[in-house]
């Protein structure tokens, strides 16, 4: 059944969904999106580009990570490193378009809907990206990618990159 839908997809313009890292059990299928504005190092406001929630949005915490906290009536009272790691997001992701993936839970404790994203183009994991360059530090919460997010935190502990040196490109 699926081989018959595929050219449907193509000529609808639908992409193939790729094979990417996702929870055991995932709460969701994944989705594309176009990176409409990060909020913050963790936190972007995405549009979905197919299927039934086509031409909806919704506000995506980043699974798996804790950036430091924006102060957006005063930046220059952010947490440390908080600017640095909202500009890293905002230059490398803000407007691409992306795929969503997801763990066992949808939904953390603001309401906000829990991914995995990985930029479109190159399927570059955006939540492993953050902490791999020293803007986020593994979150304290479950989720599926735990050892491989802090073999990558580690790694840049020891680089001193972003939060572990000088907070500088």
């Amino acid at each position: 059944m699926r081989a018959a839908l595929l050219p449907l997809a193509l000529l609808l313009g639908c992409p193939t969904a790729p094979d990417l890292p996702a929870g055991p059990e995932p709460c969701r299928e994944q989705t594309r999106v176009e990176v409409l504005e990060f909020i913050d190092g963790d936190t972007a406001d995405v549009e979905f580009l197919d299927g039934g929630l086509a031409g909806t949005t919704d506000r995506i915490r980043l699974l798996g990570i804790d950036t430091p906290e924006i102060d957006h009536d005063d930046v220059l009272n952010s947490d440390f490193c908080a600017v640095r790691a909202w500009n890293e997001a905002i230059e490398e992701f803000q407007g691409d378009t992306a795929w969503l993936t997801f763990d066992t839970s949808c939904t953390g404790v603001f309401e906000r809907t829990l991914a995995y994203m990985f930029r479109e183009s190159d399927e570059l994991w955006v939540n492993k990206h953050m902490v791999e360059q020293g803007y986020a530090r593994v979150s304290t919460f479950d989720f599926s990618f735990r050892t491989e997010f802090e073999a990558a935190e580690a790694e840049a502990m020891a680089a001193g990159r972003g939060l572990w040196g000088a907070c500088a490109e």
